[in-house]
C-alpha cells in the first residue's frame, strides 16, 4: 500500500508538467534506455518524497523537473512582477560561448490546484533574466518555482534548480 501511495503522489505531481519533464529528462533517459516520464517518476519517487505513510507528500525542494549535465543556474532567484514571475540568474565573462546561448526553462507548479505554468524556450543564459507570464487567477496562488537551461541543438539540459515557494514564507 505504501508503494502504491508513493507512486500515486509522484504521478499526480508530474501529470500537469508531462511536457516539461519529457524534454527535461529526454537525453538522460535515452542514455539509460528509459522513457523520460519513467525516469522522472523514478528519480522523484526515490529522492523527493517525504515518506510518512499513510500521509506521503512531496518535498518540493528536492524535486527535479529537469535532469542533465550542463552547468546549473548560479545565484538564481525569483520575484513577483505585474506580468507574473521574474527569474534572475548570474551571468558573466566566465561563461563560454555555447553556455551563453543556453535557453531558460522556467516553471511554476501550483500544488493546491494541480496546475503548472511553464516556458521551455525562454531567454538565453547570458541575458540573465526572463519572465514567466501568469494569468491573473494564478498570480496569488501558492506555487513552487524551478529554473533550468537547455542547449539548443543537442537538447542537453542542466539539472533544475529549486527557487522556492511563492508567496515566500
Amino acid at each position: 500500500m505504501a508503494c502504491r501511495q508513493q507512486m500515486g503522489v509522484v504521478i499526480s505531481f508530474l501529470k500537469p508538467i508531462v511536457g516539461f519533464i519529457n524534454v527535461g529528462f529526454k537525453v538522460e533517459a535515452a542514455r539509460a534506455s528509459m522513457y523520460a516520464h519513467n525516469m522522472a517518476v523514478s528519480y522523484n519517487k526515490k529522492f523527493a518524497l517525504q515518506e510518512m505513510y499513510p500521509d506521503v507528500s512531496i518535498d518540493f525542494s528536492k524535486v527535479l523537473v529537469v535532469q542533465g549535465g550542463l552547468p546549473v543556474a548560479v545565484n538564481a532567484a525569483v520575484s513577483m512582477v505585474a506580468e507574473g514571475l521574474r527569474y534572475n540568474w548570474a551571468t558573466g565573462s566566465w561563461m563560454d560561448f555555447p553556455e551563453r546561448r543556453h535557453i531558460a526553462m522556467i516553471m511554476a507548479y501550483f500544488p493546491e490546484l494541480g496546475r503548472a505554468a511553464y516556458c521551455m524556450n525562454g531567454a538565453t543564459r547570458y541575458e540573465g533574466t526572463d519572465v514567466l507570464y501568469l494569468p491573473d487567477d494564478l498570480k496569488n496562488a501558492y506555487m513552487e518555482t524551478y529554473l533550468s537551461f537547455m542547449e539548443v541543438g543537442s537538447n542537453e539540459v542542466a539539472d533544475s534548480v529549486y527557487l522556492g515557494r511563492w508567496p515566500m514564507l
